[in-house]
């Protein structure tokens, strides 16, 4: 999508656990760790950290807010994927001209008090497929 791409390099792993990548963040080379948590009612709970960016607050705080909302959106929908076999489009709605376009959000309506850096950013999901079965392979 977007011919966008980015070298990944897979750090770990752990089927059914976790998987942990560095690739190319906003500010560099940032790591991407997905943790996979089975929940009693067979649903896995996802939860996703990026971190290791470097700037000022600001800039931080526009990585962190540009993070969360793509790994938000991709979450989304994969749970409508997964348990109702529902393609959302949900990231070529939200960028219909392009990722740059309605990106970034407004800067200066986002600041942080000095001394304030937050390094890591979550998105949870649970999510059981529609058919009961995950996939063998990521």
């Amino acid at each position: 999508m977007y011919d966008a791409s980015t070298e990944v390099t897979v750090k770990a792993i752990e089927p059914n656990k976790r998987i942990v990548i560095e690739w190319d963040g906003y500010s560099g080379r940032t790591t991407v760790e997905w943790k996979f948590a089975p929940q009693k009612d067979g649903t896995t709970f996802v939860s996703i950290t990026e971190s290791g960016w470097t700037g000022d607050g600001d800039d931080l705080v526009k990585y962190v807010t540009n993070s969360t909302q793509g790994f938000t959106w991709t979450l989304a929908g994969l749970k409508a994927l997964l348990e109702h076999n529902l393609r959302l489009n949900l990231v070529a709605d939200r960028f219909p001209k392009g990722p740059e376009e309605p990106y970034p959000i407004n800067e200066s309506s986002v600041s942080l008090a000095s001394g304030e850096h937050p390094f890591n950013v979550r998105s949870r999901c649970s999510a059981r497929p529609s058919n009961g079965n995950f996939p063998e392979r990521v």
